[in-house]
Formats: structure tokens, sequence, C-alpha cells
């Protein structure tokens, strides 16, 4: 009997390992990691405007290039994407170029080249960073809801993006990143440390988002982020539902917080009246280089795409609307923390990219 129960015992240990080997077989780590790699050569010939100044260097050459590099560890409720990124830039132009001091109109940077050399002022660049470094929780119970924490990319208008070619090509050049985005036209780029939530479900897409942009741009020290700026964003998206295919539509609402200090660029005097300070009369707010209050800056909106077959080709009509006046203001100026002349002129600037507006 006992020589019963421990053979009994033996066999359904060697049972369980048997089934322990399968399971660990089943899970195969190179079935969930993707590896990838993309590099990016580019020459650029630059001839910008005339400075009308001796000094001054409008016309120039420099070359970039920018590698990325990571992988991508996925299963059903989990997804954990790492990319770093080398840019490395050649041949900038120097000093002249800034368009500053004697012999120059101080127009400033002349160029993309320009502004990559003023934010390190060297002429050769380059710098190793993190570009992603995100995860993404999703399959958890909710269908369709998903979150994602980390550094990760951000273009506002394709939270969504279409199946038909022609209305996907439409959302990538005329509304995508119209106010946030990835900025990668530059050799740098840009990225978002934060958090992101979303639901998706057949043709209806509800995205939240909140976070601080890195650093990037035309800087190549890209890896920190810029902690005093704020971004929010809340966009709807209706895309290709039944019976209005191929169409696009979205509602969003937009928030920019400013907390560095910095001098704005508006219509507003730089300096004081000669013989006045920025502590003379309502100069606080009304001189540019006196006013280094917080900026807020709310945007609403709409856009709507269609594509229309019209026989031995297709016709797009687009609209982007502002529902609501952007509301920009400079944060503990005075009651209501409105500024009558620049608050105005900041709604303008936002508002320029939000009027109606029909696709060729």
């Amino acid at each position: 009997m006992k020589r019963e129960s421990t053979a009994l015992m033996v066999l359904l240990v060697m049972t369980l390992g048997a089934r322990a080997g399968v399971a660990e077989e089943a899970f195969v780590l190179r079935d969930h990691v993707t590896l990838s790699a993309s590099d990016r050569l580019r020459g650029e010939f630059v001839g910008w405007f005339d400075p009308a100044g001796p000094s001054s260097n409008n016309n120039y050459s420099f070359f970039a290039n920018r590698l990325r590099f990571g992988g991508t560890f996925s299963v059903p409720m989990l997804e954990v994407v790492v990319e770093g990124q080398d840019t490395e830039l050649v041949n900038l132009p120097g000093a002249t170029s800034i368009n500053t001091g004697p012999g120059t109109k101080g127009l400033g940077p002349l160029g993309p080249g320009a502004i990559y050399y003023a934010n390190t002022m060297t002429r050769d660049q380059g710098e190793v960073f993190l570009h992603l470094g995100y995860a993404t929780v999703r399959e958890f119970g909710l269908p369709g809801v998903s979150v994602r924490g980390g550094r990760f990319g951000y273009n506002n208008g394709l939270e969504k993006p279409a199946k038909d070619p022609t209305l996907l090509w439409l959302q990538r050049t005329r509304i995508s990143q119209r106010l946030i985005g990835n900025f990668d036209y530059t050799n740098v780029g840009r990225s978002f440390d934060g958090v992101q939530a979303l639901y998706d479900h057949g043709p209806f897409n509800l995205t939240l988002m909140g976070s601080h942009p890195t650093a990037g741009g035309y800087n190549v020290n890209a890896n920190h982020e810029i902690g005093k700026v704020d971004l929010a964003a809340g966009t709807a998206s209706l895309v290709e539902p039944q019976g209005l295919q191929p169409t696009s539509a979205q509602f969003f609402y937009m928030y920019y917080g400013d907390r560095r200090g910095l001098l704005v660029t508006d219509n507003r005097p730089r300096t004081p009246p000669a013989g006045q300070t920025c502590n003379t009369g309502s100069n606080g707010y009304r001189i540019r280089s006196c006013d280094h209050n917080d900026i807020a800056i709310h945007t609403v909106g709409v856009n709507a795409v269609h594509v229309e077959d019209i026989g031995p080709g297709k016709m797009d009509r687009r609209a982007v609307r502002r529902l609501a006046s952007p509301a920009s203001h400079r944060v503990g100026l005075r009651p209501g923390g409105r500024i009558p002349t620049a608050g105005r002129r900041a709604a303008a600037v936002a508002a320029l990219r939000l009027l109606p507006w029909i696709g060729r």
C-alpha cells in the first residue's frame, strides 16, 4: 500500500512537471519580442532670405543622421516599448548665422541650421537619448479600454487612423499635429512624459492625455522633460462610421500651461517708455519685459474630413472650426488674470490654426 501511494505520488509529480514543462515551452520569449531599427540621413541646403547685414550668414548647408533603435515586448494584456535615438549633426553654420551683434540687423537665427547651433553653440553636435519608453495595459476587463504611461509619442488628429488610404493621407497631412505633435520634421523630434487613456470601439475613439513635453525640437539635448510646461488634451473621434465612409470627424479640447516665466512674443512694447520702469503704472502687464507670469491657453474645436469618389478621381472636403474663443491669460496679474492686448493676440495666434478652411 505504501509502495502504491509512493508510486502514485511520483506519477502525480511527474504529471505536474510535464504540464509545467508544456506551459513553459508554450511561452517563447522571442515570439513576444520585436526588435526594430531605422536610420534617416538628410542633407539640408539653406538660403534663408536676405538678412541685409554683411556679417550675417543666410546661405549654408549641413548634414544630419537620425538613428532609432529599440524593441517591443507584447503579450495580450501588456505592451512595453523602449526606443533610443542618436542624432548627429555635421557642419552647422557658425555664430554669424544667429544674426546678432555688429554688422547685423538682429533678426535672430537664420533658418533651421542656425537654430540647432543656437541651442548648443557647436557646429558638430550629437547625443544619444531615450526617445520612447512606455508601458500599455489593455484588455483588463473593460473591452476597448487601455492605459499608457511613460515617454510616448502623440500627434493630435491621429488618435484613430483611418483605414481608407486617401482619408488616412488627409489625416496625416492636413489634420495631424496642427496643435500638438512629435515634430518629426526636425532631426531630433519630441516625445511626451505622462499618461494616456483611451477607449476605442468600432468607429469611435476617446483619447485623454496629460504630459510634459521633452526638450527636443531643434535641441539635441533632448533627454530631459520640460517640467514647467503642462499639456492636456481630450479628443472624441468618429472615423469611417457605417454609411458615412470615408469620413472622419473630431471634437477636441487642448490645454497649454507654461510656468517658465519666458519673454512672450506679442504686440505689446518690449521695454518701458523712457523715464519709466516696470513698476510705473500698469507696466507690470502692459510691457513684455516686465511680464514673466504664467501662461494658460485653452482651445476647443472640431474638424471634419470627407472624401467623395467623383469617377476618375476623388474630391475631399475638410473643415476646422473654433467653437469658442481660446482663453489665453497670464496667471496672477489681477482678478480674472487677463491681459486686454496680449490675451487677444495669443488667442488670435491660436485661432489662426482653427479657422474654417477648404482643402485643395
